[in-house]
């Protein structure tokens, strides 16, 4: 007797047909088993997201307060020096200075730009009280050999660190303390 594998159980014996109820059955409950399993895997992933999302929420949020209660603590001075420059009045005028000359990593040359430099913040207080101007002032002097190597790692390290938000990172490199050489 030959059969058709069509899939037509009509000329099967019925001991076959029986047989292949009980096996498609079987492959249904195990689809219906492994459709279970996807979707319990997938609510799992899903909780976990939701989870990590939620941990990093209060971790952000835990960073905003404290940097909220150190900024109100701060004396009104230094919270001034975060904000713009302070216009001036018409009637101030800046003081005429030689610019510094362009540093290249002698030692001979440093006192040099370190003077002109003290001249240039004197001379325009105002400005200069903000410390992350000075920094940008002294390193745009700083054109050539070592000196422009260092120019170009604190650029880059200022840029990594405005990426990652690294506030404490970003603190250090804005200060003039921490950047001044004496």
């Amino acid at each position: 007797m030959q059969y058709v594998a069509s899939g037509d159980t009509k000329n099967l014996p019925k001991c076959q047909n029986a047989e292949s109820t009980k096996w498609k059955s079987k492959e249904s409950r195990r689809m219906q088993n492994l459709e279970m399993m996807v979707r319990m895997a997938m609510n799992t992933a899903i909780q976990d997201n939701n989870a990590e999302w939620e941990r990093q929420f209060l971790q952000r949020d835990t960073e905003v307060a404290g940097l909220q209660r150190r900024l109100a603590m701060q004396p009104p001075q230094q919270q001034q020096q975060m904000d713009w420059p302070i216009r001036h009045k018409a009637g101030y005028r800046k003081a005429a200075l030689a610019k510094p000359e362009p540093y290249d990593s002698m030692k001979k040359e440093f006192w040099n730009l370190f003077e002109s430099l003290q001249l240039c913040f004197g001379a325009n207080p105002e400005y200069f009280r903000i410390e992350v101007y000075k920094i940008n002032f002294t390193l745009s002097y700083m054109t050539s050999g070592a000196a422009a190597a260092l120019r170009t790692e604190w650029v880059e390290r200022k840029m990594l660190a405005d990426e990652r938000t690294d506030i404490e990172e970003m603190e250090q490199l804005e200060s003039w303390a921490h950047f001044e050489p004496c």
